[in-house]
């Protein structure tokens, strides 16, 4: 088959448009506006028994001046005035809605919820539910695609001229797969080049037998794509601090190795 492969894998422009995809998920993307609150000076009982409060674990409470000055935990209310059993802003997560994704999920796995400010007013709430949103799934899967695209880079790299001889490093069921999907597309005037027909799974084998790679990156591979399976097959993927926590470590994990792909691409090889 040398020779016959056309088509040359250039992720460049995408890589671009996925790392803004990234850093352009914010807050404001998963935040409940349109807040329903209580009154400061209302009774919990009451509120805690209103039926047009009852989906929501975290009441936002508001003063005479319909400013937001704390929230109300159904969970630990009991009984006495909202302004005495609620939670003051100062105890409070408050943040920006233009806070990024990412980093507002480290502050996340420490608090369950948060009041988001625009402009020094509070316009809306973050629980975790929220963090079961669209735009949570789209942020990991934004850090997915970055992932094989550098490891589908250092491919092609790695065989500029030849571009299928990389898939002697694949055991013989995964090679085979690979070169059949090609033909049967190029009967079909379909363009893909061999790399973008391979799966995670190949990328990883590969790169590890023409890197000298640092101790884990397979391990740590491999479990990327477990958990990325458990978010695209599991509806309810995050529901404790456990949970995010495994969430926030899927996102380093995979962003180290994104940094670890890139500097060995400008020939820096320190880990």
């Amino acid at each position: 088959m040398n020779g016959d492969v056309a088509v040359m894998y250039d992720p460049t422009g995408l890589v671009n448009t996925v790392e803004g995809l990234s850093t352009g998920l914010r807050i404001e993307h998963i935040t409940t506006f349109n807040l329903v609150t209580c009154h400061a000076s209302a009774q919990v009982r009451r509120v805690l028994d209103d039926p047009d409060l009852s989906a929501f674990d975290f009441v936002p409470v508001r003063d005479d001046e319909g400013t937001v000055v704390g929230v109300l935990d159904r969970s630990q209310a009991i009984s006495g005035r909202v302004d005495q059993a609620m939670a003051t802003l100062p105890d409070s997560l408050v943040v920006s809605r233009r806070m990024g994704l990412t980093d507002f999920l480290s502050l996340m796995a420490k608090k369950h919820f948060a009041l988001v400010e625009d402009e020094g007013t509070v316009t809306g709430i973050v629980t975790r539910s929220d963090l079961l949103k669209l735009p949570i799934r789209v942020l990991a899967f934004a850090h997915i695609c970055q992932l094989e695209l550098a490891l589908g880079a250092t491919i092609s790299r790695n065989y500029p001229h030849d571009s299928d001889a990389w898939t002697a490093l694949l055991n013989r069921n995964r090679r085979t797969r690979i070169l059949r999907q090609y033909r049967d597309l190029a009967q079909s005037r379909i363009d893909l080049s061999l790399v973008e027909l391979s799966q995670l799974c190949d990328k990883r084998v590969v790169v590890a037998r023409i890197l000298d790679v640092p101790n884990g990156f397979e391990d740590e591979l491999m479990h990327i794509e477990k958990y990325r399976n458990l978010i695209a097959h599991s509806s309810i993927f995050i529901q404790n601090n456990e949970d995010i926590g495994k969430f926030i470590k899927f996102l380093e994990t995979t962003s180290k190795w994104i940094e670890y792909l890139d500097r060995t691409a400008k020939g820096q090889t320190a880990p």
